[in-house]
């Protein structure tokens, strides 16, 4: 049902003294079931968090079934955050266009960005996805996970990895089997810009599916450290730092030349004010009896309330912006995910909506301030 972690992902310390007291409680999976789904055959999973003695990186101590974290595609970037995030990303990959021939992208649903590419780029694209659903044309899909694949045999000098490598039970064996294939000299990653969520209390960092957490700077130097010299950096809106790797030719594997710390956390702050959100949810929606309470989106963001304590029986629904969600239910609750749209245009009274995105509340915020019946608070 789900694995323990004894040794630290990035320099195999060993891993004892836990962050939490006890273990929390969480579900597995983060995507939408069917409305007549059994929430008891819904995985549950114990919560808890290591701090590695040596390097410092933050990472979940217990670890679920990829095959079921996975089972349903559920990013379907949703919303003009992730659209310009595609565009943005392509056009800053052009820059190095001529430095590129072949492409590997690394995880990737619905294949947004090389479609984006192939506009402008006639190249070979290979896709390693094994949950592929995107449109297959002019692309290669190989219906696997990346640690199944032998890429040495695929003729491309690039990777790109977006919204992916934070996913990796073991990044350390995923740099290790890249450096090696010595065809690979760029390397394109985009990361969420978890420093900015952690400072920002976006309720998101450390969960079943993003299960460790390192600062931008500990990053750069580990892929140093794989033989990758970094060129190029770009923030998006709190969103994500894109980053642009080329393998040093001179050097090759630098073979830990430095060992990274990790510098930009604190556990504490972080999660004391996951506590104390949850504790004002709590309250807000005991409060207002007379409304129909929402809460919006339906993601990890909203299993994270759930996970320290948020009472789902206070709740009416669920929001989100997604086709592929409406009609269904959250896994590991029985409340039914509404439109958000058609919530706001009917404008009801008494109708109370909690805004839990992180970056995605200001897009969501400008809608609200159309009406004036609807409640809305921002946690």
């Amino acid at each position: 049902m789900f694995t323990i972690r004894t040794k630290c992902i990035f320099c195999d310390s060993d891993l004892r003294d836990t962050f939490f007291s006890h273990d929390y409680e969480t579900y597995v999976a983060h995507y939408q079931v069917e409305l007549d789904s059994d929430i008891d055959q819904q995985t549950k999973i114990p919560f808890n968090i290591f701090i590695c003695p040596n390097c410092k990186t933050v990472q979940i101590k217990y670890l679920g079934n990829p095959t079921e974290i996975y089972a349903t595609n559920h990013a379907d970037s949703t919303g003009t955050m992730m659209t310009n995030l595609h565009v943005l990303f392509k056009e800053w990959i052009l820059k190095y266009i001529s430095e590129i021939h072949n492409i590997i992208e690394i995880g990737s649903s619905l294949g947004i960005l090389a479609d984006h590419i192939l506009e402008r780029v006639d190249c070979r694209y290979y896709i390693i996805e094994p949950s592929f659903w995107g449109d297959r044309k002019n692309k290669i899909v190989l219906d696997d996970f990346y640690e199944n694949i032998d890429d040495t045999d695929i003729e491309a000098d690039t990777i790109i990895i977006s919204h992916v490598f934070e996913h990796f039970y073991e990044p350390k064996k995923i740099l290790e089997k890249i450096s090696q294939n010595k065809r690979i000299k760029n390397f394109f990653l985009v990361w969420p810009d978890l420093e900015y969520y952690m400072k920002n209390n976006v309720l998101h960092v450390l969960n079943t599916e993003h299960t460790y957490y390192v600062d931008n700077d500990f990053l750069t130097t580990v892929f140093r450290n794989y033989g990758f010299i970094l060129r190029d950096k770009m923030f998006y809106e709190g969103h994500s730092v894109l980053f642009f790797f080329s393998r040093d030719e001179t050097n090759g594997r630098y073979e830990m030349a430095s060992h990274p710390v990790n510098q930009n956390y604190s556990l504490d702050l972080y999660f004391g004010n996951i506590f104390k959100n949850v504790d004002r949810c709590n309250m807000i929606l005991k409060t207002h009896t007379l409304y129909k309470k929402y809460l919006w989106p339906s993601s990890i963001h909203t299993l994270y309330l759930f996970t320290f304590g948020l009472e789902t029986y206070l709740l009416d629904g669920l929001l989100d912006n997604s086709a592929n969600k409406i009609g269904k239910k959250l896994y590991g609750t029985n409340l039914e995910i509404l439109p958000f749209y058609r919530i706001v245009q009917e404008n009801k009274p008494f109708t109370l909506i909690i805004i839990n995105g992180g970056v995605f509340n200001s897009e969501i915020e400008s809608k609200l301030k159309e009406n004036k019946e609807i409640k809305y608070i921002i946690l």
